[in-house]
């Protein structure tokens, strides 16, 4: 994990990752479906937690893909083709007149672009825009953008996160006024099995 600001690592008060699970939410298939089918996505993803003084005030964020998918409305739904793997690709914008937890009331302040794999049902990226961002086209160049949610799928057919991203570019307001660029990359994961069955644990040497 890397937490950098302007390529210098950042003075956090607190920053934590946790498990959090997330609920099912419902995804478009493609254009070219009548209707949309309820299919769970995912159910489980791996959260950020940052916290930090702003003239003298502890704020704090929360970061988690299940928020976006119970905070906000998604649309547009379209596919393609991610490294020989098909994704749906969905927009997203906060719901109006939702309530929001003030940890998470920057979802209030961006619109962006959901990728999920069809065949494992799972949240591949998710790209954030502020609002107040000028439009830059379909593509927005990596700087432009306030918010990345980035996950790799590993030799297992398992899903973990590969880079979780939070740029305040500047914009003070957006994320509670913690001005900050900061990264956490996760690299090198191992599954470990500790069932019952398989775990053995030695006796103590004798004295």
């Amino acid at each position: 994990m890397q937490l950098t600001q302007n390529g210098s690592f950042l003075p956090y008060d607190r920053i934590t990752i946790e498990r959090r699970s997330a609920t099912d939410t419902l995804i478009k298939s493609d254009e070219t479906k009548q209707e949309s089918d309820k299919q769970p996505v995912q159910n489980a993803f791996w959260a950020a937690g940052l916290g930090g003084y702003v003239k003298k005030a502890y704020v704090a964020l929360t970061i988690n893909p299940s928020d976006i998918f119970n905070l906000c409305e998604v649309s547009s739904p379209r596919t393609v083709t991610l490294d020989g793997r098909e994704s749906i690709v969905l927009d997203f914008k906060p719901k109006e007149g939702v309530q929001i937890d003030p940890e998470k009331s920057w979802i209030r302040q961006i619109k962006g672009i959901v990728w999920i794999d069809v065949a494992d049902k799972a949240l591949v990226r998710i790209e954030g825009q502020s609002f107040q961002t000028e439009a830059v086209g379909n593509n927005p160049a990596p700087e432009a953008l306030n918010f990345i949610y980035q996950q790799q799928r590993l030799n297992t057919g398992l899903w973990s996160p590969q880079l979780i991203r939070v740029n305040s570019a500047g914009n003070e307001n957006l994320f509670r006024g913690l001005n900050w660029d900061a990264w956490f990359e996760f690299s090198a994961f191992k599954r470990f099995d500790s069932s019952q069955s398989e775990m053995k644990i030695a006796p103590p040497a004798k004295p």
